[in-house]
């Protein structure tokens, strides 16, 4: 071949192989040396980005223990009583009768066997249930201590809920086979059923806030109108109507008609007990007669054994009969430390019947 054709021929090789594309095999290395750059360079992106942040839990919400009597449950409640036993404690007039009925050594054996000091406590209800009593208690100082005690006297069926940390409920069964049921809400309430386990565990769900629609004790029919019609006091009580069978006889029949009784315990600035008792109804123009038959009522127990028995039959202050259309009322003031000396002496002579 002549020499300027053999170096136009290599030219022209030289020149189709820069312009040749890049064979397949070629192509697939050099994009799998491109992927795995990548990868690490995400790779090392992604270990360098900050965690996640958890999202905090939720707090829970304050228990709902305000007002107390409000974990007793209205549904079912036959009567109710509200007490504040300091200012009944602390008062002069009332300590040495109040030390003869309820000694030391008796609430001391109390405290030891429950952990629950009765003298401190700051509100107490006690809510009446058919088969079954429920006692809501307020300043108990150790709540983790008496539930410990409480659960140590249960001997069979014994269950332990709880949701959160501040609130329990302890379920069981005496040697007896009673039920006992016992719900603990921090800082310083229990509440203490006798007979079932239902109005506690109702208590307990009232105070989770699981219980909305659930309404107190003294939002059970015709009640409201009672509360707010004595107002505060150291005691209260309250039953709520209708009133059927054997109670439809009771004071002389006007429990009959009425939607609700009620009562309130005061102590006077001269040292007597001032009783207040409303019974509620449609009464109409049968106000009047309705007071009066609730007078002959306390007339009839004054009469009684333990009226004679509780000084109830000369009271410092006749009793004094109101009325309006929707409650008969009747006052009364009675001595307080002969009230109270016949009062020890009536239980002394049950525990006496009793241990005989």
């Amino acid at each position: 071949m002549p020499a300027g054709s053999w170096a136009r021929s290599a030219a022209a090789t030289t020149e189709t192989r820069k312009s040749r594309p890049l064979d397949r095999s070629r192509r697939q290395t050099l994009l799998a040396i491109v992927g795995l750059v990548g990868g690490i360079a995400t790779g090392a992106c992604a270990r360098q980005a900050p965690p996640p942040i958890a999202p905090k839990p939720k707090p829970n919400e304050p228990l709902r223990l305000d007002p107390l009597e409000a974990l007793a449950p209205a549904a079912g409640l036959e009567w109710v009583v509200i007490a504040e036993p300091q200012p009944i404690l602390q008062a002069p007039a009332l300590k040495p009768a109040l030390l003869k009925l309820f000694p030391d050594f008796r609430l001391d054996a109390f405290l030891r066997a429950s952990a629950i000091d009765v003298r401190k406590l700051k509100r107490v209800v006690v809510a009446s249930y058919s088969g079954s009593t429920l006692f809501v208690l307020s300043g108990v100082e150790d709540v983790v201590e008496a539930e410990r005690r409480f659960r140590a006297r249960l001997m069979t069926d014994v269950v332990r809920t709880t949701q959160r940390d501040d609130a329990a409920l302890v379920t069981g069964k005496l040697g007896n086979g009673q039920k006992r049921a016992m719900a603990v809400m921090q800082p310083d309430i229990v509440a203490i059923e006798s007979g079932d386990s239902r109005h506690a565990k109702a208590a307990y769900l009232h105070a989770l806030g699981k219980l909305k629609r659930s309404v107190g004790a003294l939002e059970a029919p015709g009640l409201p109108m009672l509360a707010k019609r004595l107002g505060q006091a150291p005691i209260l009580g309250f039953a709520a109507g209708p009133f059927e069978g054997e109670w439809k006889r009771g004071l002389h029949g006007i429990l009959s008609a009425a939607t609700g009784a009620g009562g309130a315990v005061r102590l006077t600035p001269i040292g007597t007990l001032q009783g207040s008792f409303v019974v509620a109804g449609e009464w109409g123009p049968q106000a009047e007669a309705a007071s009066q038959r609730l007078l002959r009522s306390w007339d009839d127990l004054a009469a009684s054994g333990f009226g004679k028995l509780t000084g109830l039959d000369a009271p410092v202050r006749p009793a004094l009969p109101t009325h309006a259309e929707d409650a008969a009322a009747i006052t009364v003031e009675v001595n307080a430390e002969k009230f109270l000396e016949g009062l020890r002496a009536a239980v002394s002579a049950q525990i006496s019947e009793i241990m005989q």
